[in-house]
């Protein structure tokens, strides 16, 4: 796993930031079986443009890195764009091997 998948963390966005529309930021306590996007926090457009580099993709497995619920993890099955928040990583495969595996692992 170490050579084949990417792990990364998420960023520490400012409470302050989120408002009622924008790009959704995804937190420990959104991962679930399912990610719904409509209740998540958001951030303005520029923001996103800021912290492209946090962005979540179709696929990705999530997993919450601390808390009561560290190791809960799902697939974010979304074509819409959403940033990590921190204490969540994101699993990647670059050449887009079955995720459901990298999940099961």
């Amino acid at each position: 796993m170490k050579f084949k998948l990417k792990f990364k963390n998420g960023y520490a966005y400012k409470s302050d930031l989120y408002e009622d529309e924008g790009i959704p930021i995804i937190r420990i306590g959104d991962i679930s079986s399912q990610i719904d996007l409509r209740n998540t926090k958001k951030v303005p457009h520029h923001i996103y443009d800021e912290t492209r580099d946090f962005e979540v993709k179709f696929g990705d497995v999530l997993i919450a890195l601390t808390g009561a619920t560290i190791g809960k993890s799902s697939i974010f099955k979304e074509n819409y764009p959403a940033l990590l928040n921190q204490r969540v990583a994101s699993i990647r495969h670059e050449n887009n091997v079955y995720q459901e595996f990298v999940f099961f692992l």
